[in-house]
C-alpha cells in the first residue's frame, strides 16, 4: 500500500509578476501601518500619562493655595478688625479736643488752691466749683474768667452757685463753654 499523504500547506503557485509586485507594496504598507499604530499609541499613551501628572500637580497645587488661602482668611479677619478699630481710634484722636489749653485756662481763671473741682462733657462745657475765704476771691476769678472771654477763650461765662458754708468760706461754681 502506498501511502497517500495530504499536504495542506500551499504550496507555491505561480503568480502573476504584477500581482507579485502588489502583494510586495501590501505588505509594506501593512508593515508600515502596524509600525504607525504602535508609534500613534505610544504617543497617545505619553500623551496620556503627561496629562495625568499634569492633572495630579494641578490638583496637588490646588490643594495647597487652598490651604494657604483658608490660613491667610484668619489673618485677613484679625487685619480687617485692625483696620477698623485704627478707624475708631483716628476718629477719636480727630475729634479730641486740646484739653491741654482748657487746664491753661482754668489754671489762669483759679489758682489751684482755690480750686475744688473741675468737669466738663462733650459739647466743651466746663463747669469749675471753687472755694474762696472772702468774696473779694471769688470775685478775682470772676474777672479772670471775663478776661479769658474777652482773650476769646471761652464763651458763656456764667455763674452757677454761690454758697456760705458754715465755716465761713464761700463755695463758688462757675460754667463756661470752652473754645478750643
Amino acid at each position: 500500500m502506498t501511502r497517500r499523504t495530504i499536504n495542506l500547506i500551499k504550496t507555491k503557485t505561480s503568480v502573476l509578476p504584477e500581482l507579485e509586485v502588489a502583494e510586495t507594496y501590501l505588505r509594506k504598507a501593512g508593515s508600515f501601518l502596524v509600525i504607525s499604530l504602535v508609534v500613534s499609541g505610544l504617543i497617545v499613551g505619553g500623551v496620556f500619562v503627561y496629562l495625568s501628572l499634569s492633572l495630579e500637580r494641578t490638583q496637588q497645587d490646588k490643594q495647597t493655595l487652598t490651604r494657604s488661602i483658608t490660613e491667610s482668611s484668619v489673618k485677613e479677619g484679625l487685619l480687617a478688625a485692625i483696620k477698623a478699630r485704627s478707624v475708631i481710634a483716628g476718629n477719636i484722636i480727630g475729634n479730641q479736643k486740646p484739653v491741654a489749653r482748657l487746664f491753661d485756662t482754668i489754671a489762669a481763671t483759679a489758682p489751684s488752691t482755690n480750686l475744688a473741682s473741675v468737669s466738663f462733657d462733650e459739647n466743651s462745657e466746663v463747669v469749675i466749683a471753687v472755694r474762696a475765704q472772702s468774696l473779694d476771691e471769688v470775685m478775682v476769678i470772676a474777672n479772670a474768667l471775663i478776661k479769658q472771654q474777652e482773650e476769646r477763650r471761652v464763651n458763656n461765662p456764667k455763674l452757677v452757685s454761690l454758697t456760705l458754708s458754715r465755716e465761713g468760706t464761700i463755695e463758688a461754681s462757675f460754667s463756661f463753654v470752652a473754645l478750643f
